[in-house]
């Protein structure tokens, strides 16, 4: 059974051969009409030319029976109808029909262009024979004067016979041909169909998986290289495919061991990906949610914030949240727009649960602040019995050398003990912020003038980049007083003498920003990410000898945070250091800061 490719093939040979069969037959049948119709009007045309001769010495005054009988008798040697027509139209002979019965010819053409002293040559149908004829009329002239007009007719029943023959000839030979054409057509499909067909075969077996088969076609041609295309594509495919299956292992097997949950979320909240560690997490176990909305398993709507968020920006979102529902465990979640150029196509959410951080976290900060407090008694006694020695021991050098160590150490540890428990109150959640509205620029002078006598002791320049006007914020003044307080004492102590300090001011209708700027030996650039740490020190040896903490930019930075703002460093080594930080300017830009 030819298949539907194999008789559009066949089908298409057919048409071919038939169009071409039947253009060639009307060509050919219209020259032989056209070249035995010029012949029959040649041969009519000389016999009328004699014919007219022999009727010019004739009498064509009145009818003749010489003349008719010798028009019979031309008809029947010619086998073609003679008819002499006087120069009025009148029938004077015809090798036919009797002439007295016969109409007036004068308005047929061709007698009408002979009379004109021309040859005429007229194909009409005959409604009296009911068949085509040919008329060659042929002037008869008589001292350069026509006076009559011979007219010969034939009918064209023999070119017609013969264009008969011809198409009987023809159709054999379309016959012919058709039956060749089926033939050849039936071959060449078949040997251009059984390729097609192994490759049909082949592609289906690899859209089913299989991509060992291959396509075995030996010729050079275009077949040749589809197939060889086909093969190499099927090469192409395994490895890939391969590859992609490797990497899905890995994949899974990262999924499936790591710590961490993991949730593919598509753009219509559903849930694509789960792993085992997001199951647990989820306490979802073993059931199915993929296809689930993501809000019907994580039950927390600061989860679903997060996604929307990170879906509409198109950047990556990071926060903690408190999972309620789940025994308040508190979870870091990092929510990642996955997409490509045309667009976001989903989320990626990771779980980090950190409930067991936090808990020890704040197990930290009550025992820091716990034992700070327990210091404060202690601490207080040592420093008031040490400067009772020195205030009653002036005269015993050794006692005095000794009490002075004591003292100094001890109000070190006040000043560690009083910073660790500032720091603990600002990270307790609630840092008591009471706030409201003064004037930053008022208050950085305020605090400036407290160090004009160690800026003089040290002959450091204080710069100051203020606006001309009162610049109004709603924060705590006490605690802005203190974030200030640090940034100038760092300044102050890391800056050497003769060297300048900047503080500038800036304004933007939603923020201030305060930037603190020394001339000191400045920050490499991996530490700057750091130095915010508690207890963290680029020189501890110095930072002791100038008696800070290690905590004072922490609780800057917390202060910051607390209000709102952030608080970063910028620093070029040998060039000093910038310490910025912004606060927001109105009372409801602080709340959302909070």
């Amino acid at each position: 059974m030819f298949s539907s490719f194999r008789m559009r093939l066949i089908s298409s040979y057919l048409v071919l051969i038939v169009v071409l069969v039947l253009v060639v037959g009307l060509a050919v049948t219209r020259y032989v009409d056209g070249y035995a119709v010029r012949a029959l009007e040649r041969q009519l045309s000389y016999e009328a030319r004699l014919i007219a001769e022999l009727v010019a010495s004739a009498d064509l005054a009145r009818p003749a029976p010489q003349l008719d009988a010798t028009v019979r008798r031309l008809g029947q040697e010619a086998d073609a109808r003679i008819t002499v027509i006087a120069a009025d139209g009148t029938v004077v002979a015809d090798s036919q029909e009797q002439a007295a019965t016969m109409e007036n010819h004068a308005d047929r053409p061709e007698v009408q262009q002979a009379l004109a002293g021309e040859r005429a040559t007229v194909t009409r149908y005959s409604t009296t024979l009911r068949t085509q004829m040919l008329y060659v009329a042929h002037p008869v002239t008589r001292d350069g004067q026509v006076e009559a007009v011979v007219r010969l007719a034939l009918p064209l029943r023999t070119v017609q016979g013969l264009l008969r023959s011809l198409w009987g000839v023809i159709g054999a030979i379309m016959g012919a041909a058709l039956l060749l054409g089926v033939l050849l057509a039936v071959r060449f499909s078949a040997t251009l169909g059984r390729p097609l067909a192994d490759m049909t075969e082949v592609a289906r077996s690899m859209a089913e998986g299989n991509l060992q088969r291959r396509v075995h076609y030996q010729g050079q041609d275009e077949i040749g290289m589809l197939a060889d295309a086909m093969n190499c594509m099927a090469a192409s495919l395994s490895e890939k495919i391969g590859e992609l299956a490797e990497t899905r292992g890995r994949l899974a097997t990262v999924l499936d061991n790591t710590v961490n949950g993991v949730l593919l979320i598509g753009n219509d909240e559903e849930i694509l990906l789960i792993n085992p560690a997001a199951r647990r997490l989820l306490g979802v176990g073993d059931r199915a949610v993929e296809g689930s909305h993501h809000l019907e398993v994580t039950r927390s709507y600061g989860l679903a914030e997060l996604v929307r968020q990170a879906a509409a920006q198109g950047k990556a979102v990071t926060r903690q949240i408190v999972l309620h529902t789940l025994g308040e465990r508190t979870v870091e979640v990092h929510v990642v727009p996955v997409g490509d150029e045309q667009g976001v196509h989903g989320t990626l959410t990771i779980l980090n649960d950190i409930t067991e951080l936090k808990r020890l976290e704040t197990v930290r900060k009550d025992f820091v602040a716990n034992v700070s407090h327990e210091l404060k008694t202690p601490l207080a006694a040592i420093s008031g019995s040490a400067e009772t020695l020195l205030i009653e021991q002036q005269d015993r050098p050794e006692v005095v050398r000794f009490a002075s160590i004591i003292y100094q150490e001890a109000q070190r540890l006040i000043r560690l003990t009083n910073d660790l428990l500032e720091l603990a109150r600002l990270e307790s959640g609630d840092p008591g912020l009471h706030r409201a509205e003064f004037d930053l620029k008022e208050c950085i002078t305020a605090v400036t003038g407290r160090y004009e006598r160690q800026l003089a002791d040290k002959g450091l320049h204080l710069e100051l980049e203020l606006p001309p006007h009162p610049v109004t914020v709603h924060a705590d003044r006490d605690r802005v007083t203190q974030v200030l307080i640090n940034l100038l004492d760092n300044a102050i102590h890391y800056s050497p003498e003769g060297r300048s300090i900047r503080i500038m001011l800036a304004e933007t209708p939603e923020a201030l920003t305060v930037g603190v700027a020394d001339q000191g030996p400045g920050i490499p650039p991996h530490e700057l990410t750091r130095i915010f740490e508690r207890f963290y020190r680029l020189d501890r040896a110095r930072t002791r000898e100038a008696g800070g903490t290690g905590l004072g930019l922490s609780i800057v930075r917390n202060i910051v945070e607390a209000h709102g703002g952030k608080a970063w460093a910028e620093s070029e080594i040998g060039r000093g250091s910038t310490f910025w930080f912004t606060l927001p300017r109105g009372e409801g830009a602080a709340a959302r800061g909070q």
